[in-house]
């Protein structure tokens, strides 16, 4: 008797161990991926690096005290403190050794930077103001500018001037554009990820026309993207 139960046990056993067993399920997964957009400027205050978080949406540019004769300038950021202006005429020209003793000088040319630079995102010592955009997928985008100035109405807004530090400007500002109250597209494009790392030298003319005191102007970029 005993035996033969301990036969029937091995087979059922046996039975059990060769049976095959399946399960299926399903996982769904759901996300939502948001836009995001970094646009930030950095001007020729201390610092230069958007890594260190010295770019913002708002900067200054202090280019100190300056005359129409081109002296060393005072009082302005590291970066500018020092330079000295190029007497220039009404087309723009460098006036060479006549200088501001030239009947065609209208005042002198203060160069925020001239020669074509080295700058990245950690540093741009070498141009006035830094640019850059990074943005998910968009279908097209559009960078414009404008600016107005406060000031005695003798000084207009595009005695303040500028040009993309990768070109190479010549003595006075002839390769500069000046700056307008009306939008003036900088660069557009489109489809796919965006990112744009733009560096820009400003320049000033100082004229003997102009009425002494204080002068801001407030230069805006604006991006659309589409």
């Amino acid at each position: 008797m005993k035996t033969k139960t301990f036969i029937l046990s091995i087979m059922v056993i046996c039975l059990l161990g060769g049976m095959s067993l399946m399960a299926q399920d399903t996982v769904t997964v759901n996300v939502t991926i948001r836009g995001h957009l970094t646009f930030v400027l950095d001007g020729t205050d201390a610092g230069g690096s958007v890594v260190a978080g010295d770019y913002t949406t708002a900067e200054t540019c202090d280019f100190g005290t300056s005359d129409a004769a081109g002296g060393a300038i005072t009082g302005g950021d590291a970066l500018v403190t020092g330079l000295t202006g190029i007497p220039a005429d009404a087309a723009g020209l460098d006036l060479g050794a006549g200088g501001v003793y030239d009947p065609n000088c209208v005042g002198s040319f203060y160069s925020f930077f001239n020669t074509v630079g080295t700058p990245d995102r950690f540093n741009h010592d070498d141009t006035a103001l830094g640019i850059y955009i990074r943005s998910s997928r968009i279908s097209t985008y559009s960078l414009d500018v404008s600016a107005a100035v406060v000031g005695d109405a003798t000084v207009t807004v595009g005695q303040l001037k500028w040009k993309d530090n990768a070109t190479t400007g010549g003595s006075g500002y002839t390769d500069y554009t000046d700056f307008a109250t009306s939008s003036t597209n900088i660069t557009s494009g489109g489809a796919g990820a965006l990112h744009l790392n733009l560096f820009h030298d400003y320049g000033l003319l100082v004229e003997f026309a102009d009425a002494t005191g204080s002068y801001t102007w407030t230069v805006t970029y604006t991006l659309t993207t589409t």
